[in-house]
C-alpha cells in the first residue's frame, strides 16, 4: 500500500501510457515532473544496458532503499531474465544484500 494516497486524477503523461503504472501515478502529484520522470524511465528502458543488468539494478536498489514496490515489480522480471538475487537476499523480504561483491560494486547508486 502506498504511504501517500494516489491523486483523485492521473497527469495526461500518466493517461497517455499503455498502462497507468502507480509509480508514474504517484507523479501526478507534481504534474510538471510527470512527464520527465515518464521520459527518464522509457530512456532507462530503451537503453543499451543489458535487461538482465538492468533488472538487476533495478532490484538492488530498490532492495537497498526499502522500496518494496519496485523490489514486487522487478524481482520476477529479474529472475525471469536470468538475473538471480544474492544469497544473503531473502526472497520475501525488502531488504536488499549490504554488501557487494566486487563485480556488482560498480552498479549501487
Amino acid at each position: 500500500m502506498a504511504r501517500i494516497p494516489y491523486p483523485e486524477r492521473s497527469a495526461e503523461a500518466v493517461d497517455a501510457l499503455p498502462t497507468p503504472l502507480n509509480a508514474f501515478r504517484m507523479f501526478s502529484h507534481a504534474p510538471d515532473m510527470t512527464g520527465p520522470a515518464i521520459d527518464l524511465g522509457m530512456a532507462v528502458l530503451g537503453s543499451s544496458l543489458p535487461v538482465r543488468l538492468r533488472e538487476l539494478v533495478v532490484v538492488t536498489v530498490a532492495a537497498r532503499t526499502d522500496c518494496a514496490y519496485g523490489v514486487v515489480q522487478h524481482r520476477p522480471i529479474a529472475l525471469l531474465t536470468g538475473g538471480s538475487p544474492p544469497t544473503n537476499w531473502p526472497p520475501s523480504s525488502n531488504s536488499g544484500p549490504r554488501t557487494a561483491s566486487s563485480t556488482r560494486s560498480s552498479l549501487y547508486c
